[in-house]
């Protein structure tokens, strides 16, 4: 019974970070989107500049 239960608290507990991480990914992503943005903006008006 012990074990049964221990093994259900490691499967939450399992969830939960699952989930921080998935959130951790999505707002890492978001920022690697907008410093990818802004990179090319910079290239982009380098290039004008030429």
């Amino acid at each position: 019974m012990q074990a049964v239960a221990s093994f259900f608290w490691l499967k939450k507990e399992f969830l939960a970070t699952r989930g921080m991480l998935i959130n951790f990914r999505i707002t890492f992503f978001g920022l690697n989107v907008s410093l990818f943005i802004s990179d090319s903006t910079d290239i982009f008006c380098i290039y004008l500049k030429h």
